[in-house]
Formats: structure tokens, sequence, C-alpha cells
């Protein structure tokens, strides 16, 4: 979230205006990034709760609740964390007069608890859900952030519009790639816990659709997300030259996202054991903190 208001949204502002400055209070963004750890929390709590047999057979090394921490102790965190981050969604809704705010932590926080519950144990919207909650983030970072700058650039009689819609660009291109990449990355989990959830009776994508089911499904996310960046980087790229990014934007891409993507993707394609899964799972990690990188360094080659 602060890679998307100082990276993104501050630097465009300041293309615009060299004199421009953030207009939300550091301590009310903090809340609002308070809201999205404290979800991220309770979601991450309340997988371990209901998954405390998966993960014994999966992953018996890092199993938390139930071991070292007591269930009910586990239960009481997650509903603290939810309240909490609802209760603080709601402040911000009245701070800023918008309802959306009160209402996305509660959506979220819904999904999350019945991801856990039921559809985690089905094929593929399992999947869906955890890249729109992740998703999400990105575009929740944008509303504290580019309205309340789009009005003040038009009370100075310069073109807030050009602002705004460059910075949602931005935002909604962020919030895709992290999409897309938690997509491609909980279907590799899938086929990485194969063993477990087939032994407890989910229906993941692997389990119903077969192993190499999942691998051609995957190729396709693979293929759409470099098309789109792509077609992202040929649309743009009028907008790309006139910026003059220097070339470490350039080596940032194809060293942070190019590679591990590219390493992913090969990694899964030739798998055969768990431990290659893993490895693919890594590279797209890799992926993604290139480019939340990208976004943190923009300021200083933009």
């Amino acid at each position: 979230m602060y890679a998307m208001r100082w990276g993104i949204i501050y630097t465009m502002a300041n293309s615009l205006d060299e004199t421009a400055s953030l207009v939300c209070c550091e301590w009310v963004f903090l809340l609002a990034t308070l809201v999205m750890v404290l979800l991220a929390a309770a979601g991450n709590i309340i997988n371990d709760y209901f998954d405390l047999r998966v993960d014994r057979i999966n992953k018996p090394e890092r199993v938390v609740v139930g071991k070292t921490v007591k269930r009910r102790v586990a239960m009481a965190a997650h509903h603290f964390c939810n309240a909490l981050a609802t209760v603080l969604g709601i402040f911000l809704a009245y701070s800023f007069k918008s309802w959306l705010m009160a209402l996305l932590p509660i959506f979220m926080g819904a999904m999350l608890w019945f991801y856990s519950v039921q559809f985690k144990k089905q094929a593929w919207i399992g999947n869906f859900i955890v890249a729109l909650m992740v998703g999400i983030v990105p575009l929740w970072a944008g509303l504290f952030e580019i309205a309340s700058l789009k009005a003040v650039f038009d009370l100075q009689g310069k073109n807030g519009e050009l602002f705004s819609s460059i910075s949602w660009s931005w935002i909604f291109a962020y919030s895709i790639f992290a999409f897309w990449l938690t997509l491609i990355r909980e279907s590799l989990k899938d086929l990485e816990d194969l063993k477990g959830d087939k032994k407890v009776g989910f229906k993941t994508l692997p389990i119903v659709w077969g192993i190499l089911g999942v691998k051609r499904y995957l190729h396709g996310l693979f293929l759409v997300f470099y098309a789109a960046l792509g077609l992202g980087l040929y649309y743009y790229r009028a907008f790309l030259e006139e910026a003059e990014l220097s070339l470490a934007f350039w080596i940032m891409l194809v060293l942070g996202i190019l590679f591990p993507s590219v390493f992913a993707w090969y990694k899964m394609g030739s798998a055969v054991h768990k431990a290659h899964y893993t490895a693919a799972s890594r590279g797209l990690k890799i992926t993604m903190a290139g480019g939340i990188c990208i976004a943190v360094l923009m300021p200083f080659w933009w």
C-alpha cells in the first residue's frame, strides 16, 4: 500500500506539479494499511484453524494452531482482528464520507471466513477468492489519495482528470498483476498440497482435473500474463517514452519480473516432485516482490 501511495500516486502527482504533496494524513493512511494487515492476519489464522488435519500431512513442521497456540486462542484472535478491521473501516468511511471504505473490510473478512470453511475445498473458486482479496489491496490504497488529490488539482486549475486517469491506470495494472499471479500461485499450492488434500476429501483443481489438466491451465495463465504485460507496454509506449524512464526501470522489469516468472513457468512445466512446485511458487513470490520494487523505486527513475 505504501508502494502504491509514494511510488505511484505521489510520482504521478509530482510529474503534473513538482510542488504537489499527498493529502491523506500519515496516521490515517497507517490505519488504512492496518485494516489490510488485520484482515490478512484474521484470514491466515482462521485458515490454519480449519486446516489442522491437512496441514499435519502437507506441512507438519509449520503447524501452529493446536500445537503452539490453543485453538480457542486462535479463534479469539481471528474475531479480534476482524472486529478491529471492521471498526477501523467504519471510522475511515465516516471520515472520508465513503460507504465503500466500510463495506470492503466486511466483505473481505466474510469472504476469507467462507474460503477457509468451504471454498478452499472446491476446485478453482477458492483460488479465485484469494486472488481477488490480494487484488483489492492496491485499489484500497488508491481510495485514500487519488480522489482528494484530483479535487486539489481541479481547484488549482490543473488537469486533475489526467492525474486521476494515469494514477488509476497504474493502480489497476498492479491490482490485475497481483490478482493474476496469485491465481497462478494458488494453483501451484494445490499441486504442492495434493497428498494431504486428497486424504481429507478436498476437491481442489489437481484432484478434479488431474495434474496434467492443471498444468495445461497454468500454461494458459502464464501465456495470458505475458500477453497482457506486452500489450500494456505497447499500449502505453508513447506515455512511457515521454516519461523518459531510466534504463534501471527496464532492467528491473527483466530481472525482477520476467526472469523469476519464466523460471516459475519452467519449474511448473517440468515438475515431478512437490519440491519443484515449491520452487515455482517461490519464483512467483520473487516476481511479485519485483513488481512492488518497481513501484517503490518509481520516484527515482520517472
